[in-house]
C-alpha cells in the first residue's frame, strides 16, 4: 500500500502553503476560491483544491474545520459560477459546455460522496443542475476544435485526435447516469457515454466494431496528441479511466463494458516508458513544466493497474514516484509543491503556477483515497526491468525503444520540435531531458525560435526509416533546416541546409551510436547557433544541484548555478558522467564542450536547469558558408550505465571512414563482439567497401534482414538515407 502518513503530511503542508492563494468573496460570504477564479484552466484550479482540501477534511484530523470550510465555500463557488448558475467567475464570464469543462470535475467527484455529510440541500440541488447540465450537453451538443458530435483521427493534423476528451467525457456521462438514474435524459446519457468510452482508446484493428469512428493511436498504440509523440497524454487517457474505475468501485455501480477497451494494451505500451525511479520517459518530448501535469496523474493509472490488470510492479513505481515529489516538496520551506523551482511563475502567472501546484496536490489526495479500494497484488517472478524489456517500433510515426536491464535507448521523429533521442540507463528518470535530446541543433540568421517550440515554423521532417531487431535498432531521419526564415528587413529562406541523423542501438545493452551529418543548399548561408549531438544534462535538485565529469585529464564538478551564459571547453573527446553515462566523440570535431545558462531552460516553461554537452559547436554568426558547405560532420557514442574506466576503454576501441556521403564505423560492443554501423546520407543506393574495418577472414550479419556478408567481399550495399548495422561474426 502507499504510505498514506506521507502523503497526509504533505497535503497537510500544502494546503498550508495554499493560503497564499485563498480568496473569499466578502460580497457573497460563503463562496471562496483557490487560484484567479477566472475561467478555463482556473475552474479546474479551483476544483482540484477542493478534492485536496476535502479529502484531508475527512481523512486527516490537521486544520480540519478550516478545510472543511474551504472545501465547502470553493465547492459552492464552482455550482453559482457555471452557465446555469447565478454569478459570474471573477473575470466575468461563467464556465461549462465545452469539451473539457468536465474534466476538474472528473478529478474531483469523489468528494461528493465524502462531503456528502456536509452538503446543504441546496448544495445537493445545485450540483444537480450543474452536472446534469453538463451530461445534457455532452450528449446532444458535444463539439471540440470547431467539429461536433464523437469523432477520432490518428494524426493531429487531421484534426479530431480526442483519446483524453473521449475518455473523461464518456466517464463523466456513466457516473451522472449512475447518480441519477430517473432522470429524462439518463438513456441519451449512456448511449453517449458507450461511443465516447469505445473511442478513446481505438487503433484500425477495431474497425469492424459497430461504434468504431476510428483511430485515436497508431497500430502499436503510439499517440500523436498535439502533433508529437505524447506519452503524458497517454497517462491522461489511462488515469480518466482510473478516476471512473475506482469510483465505480467506492459506489457499487456497474462497469460500463467499453471502459476496458484496450485499457491494457495501452498500459503495457505506456509502462515500457515508466524508468524504475517513477518519472515517465517523454521519448517524444513535452510542451510543458518538467516533473508535472501528466506526471502527477500516473500514480491513478499506476494504481488502476495494481487492482485491475494484478500489476506487480505498480506498488513500487507508486511509492517511487511518491518520493520523487517529496523530495521537491522538502526544498520548499512553505510546504509548496514547487515555489522554488518554478518561483519566477509566482511573479509572472500565478494563473498558471496554481493551476500546476492544484495538479500535484489533487493526485496526491485521490491516490490516497483510491489506497483503501486498491487490492495491492503480492510480489511477482519478474522483476520490473525484465518485465518491460524488449523492443517496441511504431514505425508509421517514427518511434523506437528498446529497453534492457541496463539501457534505455529511444528515438521519436515527430517528438516535440522533430527529433529526439535517449540513451541512459531506466533506473535514473532524472538524467533525462527532452528538448532535442543527442539531436544537433543548426539555427541560420534570422532564426529566433526555441528548440523548446513544439513545431518550429523552420524546420520540416522530411524522411525517416526505422529496422528493429533483437536486441536494439537503426535509424535513420532527415530535417529540412532553415526553411521560411525571415532575415530583417526584406529577405527571406527557402531552404538552408539538410540535417541527416543516424542512430543504432547494439544488441549489448550499453551503446547507441550517432552519425548527424548537415549539408547546406544552393545558396551562401549565415549558421548562427550549431550544437552538434546535444546531450541535455539536467543540472538541479533532483541530482543534488550537482554532476561530476570525468575526462582523460581531470575531473570537474558542475554545479547548477552559473554567473554567465557561457561554453566549457572540455578539450577531450570522450567523458563520463557520474560513473553512469559514457560520451565519446569519434569523428567530425576536436573536442566536447558544455553550453550552460543563467535561466533554467527544460521547457518553455524554463522549469529545469539544463547544461548541453555538445560535440561540434558554433554560437555566433560568422562570414557565412558557400553553397553545399559540409556545417556539421559527426560520429559519436553514448554507453549507458558505464564507468569511466569503460568509457576510456570504449573511445579506444572506435574507429571511423567516410567516403562522400557515407559513414562507418567500427565499434566493439559491451558483449565484446565487433560490430559495424553505417548511415548512407545520400540518395541512392551505394555500395560499402570496409576495408581495414573488416577482418579478411570474419563473415558478417545484417542485424535488420539476417542477410549474411562472406568475408572474401567486405562490402555490402546500403540504400539512400538509411541507417544499418552488422555483426561481425567473430
Amino acid at each position: 500500500m502507499l504510505d498514506t502518513r506521507l502523503c497526509l503530511k504533505s497535503l497537510s503542508r500544502w494546503l498550508s502553503a495554499a493560503q497564499a492563494y485563498w480568496v473569499e468573496l466578502p460580497d457573497h460570504p460563503g463562496l471562496g476560491f483557490y487560484g484567479t477564479g477566472y475561467n478555463t484552466w482556473a475552474v479546474q484550479t479551483n476544483q482540484k483544491f477542493i478534492a485536496a482540501a476535502a479529502t484531508m477534511a475527512v481523512m486527516d484530523d490537521r486544520n480540519t474545520e478550516r478545510n472543511l470550510s474551504q472545501a465547502l465555500s470553493a465547492l459552492r463557488y464552482c455550482l453559482a459560477t457555471h452557465k446555469t448558475g447565478p454569478l459570474p467567475l471573477t473575470d466575468g464570464s461563467r464556465w461549462g459546455h465545452t469539451w473539457i469543462s468536465v474534466l476538474g470535475l472528473e478529478r474531483m467527484m469523489y468528494v461528493f460522496k465524502l462531503l456528502d455529510d456536509h452538503m446543504t440541500d441546496q448544495d445537493k440541488t445545485d450540483a444537480k443542475r450543474v452536472l446534469t447540465s453538463e451530461a445534457d450537453w455532452i450528449a446532444h451538443d458535444l463539439e471540440r476544435g470547431g467539429t461536433k458530435g464523437v469523432h477520432a483521427s490518428k494524426w493531429a493534423k487531421d484534426g479530431n485526435n480526442d483519446p483524453e476528451s473521449h475518455m473523461w467525457n464518456g466517464s463523466f456521462l456513466w457516473r451522472i447516469a449512475q447518480m441519477y438514474p430517473d432522470h429524462e435524459n439518463v438513456t441519451d446519457w449512456v448511449k453517449q457515454s458507450e461511443l465516447l468510452l469505445f473511442n478513446a482508446i481505438t487503433t484500425e484493428a477495431d474497425s469492424d466494431h459497430e461504434l468504431y469512428v476510428g483511430p485515436q493511436f497508431f497500430e502499436n498504440y503510439a499517440l500523436d496528441h498535439h502533433g508529437y509523440m505524447n506519452v503524458g497524454y497517454m497517462v491522461i487517457t489511462l488515469s480518466n479511466a482510473a478516476m471512473l474505475y475506482f469510483d465505480l468501485k467506492h459506489n457499487d455501480w456497474p462497469m460500463p463494458k467499453h471502459l476496458t477497451h484496450n485499457l491494457e494494451k495501452l498500459w503495457r505500451v505506456t509502462k515500457k516508458m515508466v524508468f524504475a525511479d517513477g518519472r515517465l520517459a517523454r521519448i517524444g518530448g513535452d510542451t510543458r513544466v518538467r516533473y508535472a501535469y501528466c506526471q502527477e496523474y500516473l500514480l491513478h493509472t499506476m494504481m488502476m493497474a495494481a487492482d485491475l490488470f494484478g500489476d506487480t510492479h505498480a506498488m513500487y513505481l507508486c511509492a517511487s514516484q511518491l518520493q520523487t515529489l517529496l523530495k521537491e516538496q522538502n526544498t520548499n520551506d512553505d510546504g509548496s509543491y514547487y515555489g522554488s523551482r518554478l518561483g519566477y511563475l509566482i511573479k509572472t502567472s500565478p494563473y498558471y503556477y496554481t493551476r500546476i501546484e492544484s495538479d500535484r496536490a489533487c493526485a496526491v489526495a485521490a491516490a490516497m483515497h483510491y489506497n483503501q479500494l486498491v487490492k495491492w497484488p503480492g510480489r511477482g517472478s519478474m522483476d520490473f526491468e525484465s518485465d518491460v524489456a524488449g523492443l517496441w517500433v511504431e514505425a508509421e510515426h517514427g518511434d523506437v525503444i528498446h529497453r534492457s536491464p541496463t539501457r534505455f535507448a529511444s528515438v521519436s521523429w515527430h517528438a516535440c520540435g522533430l527529433g529526439q533521442a535517449i540513451c541512459q540507463p531506466p533506473d535514473d528518470g532524472n538524467l533525462a531531458e527532452w528538448s532535442s535530446n543527442l539531436c544537433s541543433v543548426v539555427k541560420f540568421m534570422g532564426d529566433q525560435t526555441s528548440i523548446q517550440d513544439l513545431h518550429p515554423p523552420h524546420r520540416d521532417l522530411e524522411h525517416y526509416q526505422i529496422d528493429g531487431f533483437d536486441g536494439g535498432f537503426a535509424t535513420l531521419g532527415r530535417i529540412r533546416e532553415g526553411v521560411n526564415v525571415p532575415v530583417k528587413e526584406g529577405w527571406q529562406s527557402t531552404q538552408l541546409a539538410t540535417l541527416q541523423q543516424a542512430f543504432i542501438a547494439l544488441p549489448d545493452g550499453q551503446t547507441l551510436i550517432g552519425m548527424h551529418h548537415c549539408k547546406t543548399g544552393e545558396i551562401r548561408a549565415y549558421p548562427t547557433v550549431i550544437k552538434g549531438m546535444h546531450l541535455n544534462l539536467p543540472n538541479d535538485l533532483y541530482n543534488g544541484h550537482q554532476r561530476t565529469l570525468n575526462t582523460p585529464e581531470d575531473q570537474l564538478t558542475l554545479a547548477t548555478e552559473t554567473r554567465e551564459d557561457h561554453a566549457v571547453q572540455l578539450n577531450c573527446k570522450w567523458v563520463n558522467i557520474d560513473h553512469r553515462v559514457g560520451v565519446v566523440g569519434v569523428y567530425g570535431a576536436d573536442q566536447l564542450c558544455i553550453d550552460r545558462s543563467v535561466k533554467r531552460r527544460g521547457g518553455p516553461y524554463q522549469s529545469l536547469h539544463v547544461d548541453e554537452l555538445c560535440y561540434g559547436y558554433q554560437n555566433g554568426a560568422k562570414n557565412g558558408v558557400t553553397p553545399y558547405s559540409m556545417i556539421l560532420d559527426i560520429g559519436f557514442v553514448i554507453g549507458s550505465n558505464i564507468n569511466t574506466q569503460d568509457t576510456q576503454e570504449l573511445a579506444k576501441k572506435t574507429t571511423h571512414k567516410s567516403d562522400g556521403d557515407l559513414r562507418t564505423m567500427q565499434v566493439m560492443g559491451a558483449d565484446g563482439r565487433m560490430y559495424v554501423a553505417c548511415a548512407n546520407f545520400g540518395v541512392g543506393t551505394r555500395t560499402i567497401n570496409c576495408g581495414s574495418l573488416w577482418p579478411s577472414s570474419i563473415d558478417a550479419i545484417n542485424l535488420a534482414n539476417g542477410e549474411k556478408v562472406k568475408s572474401d567481399d567486405r562490402s555490402f550495399t546500403i540504400p539512400g538515407a538509411t541507417a544499418a548495422v552488422y555483426l561481425l561474426d567473430m
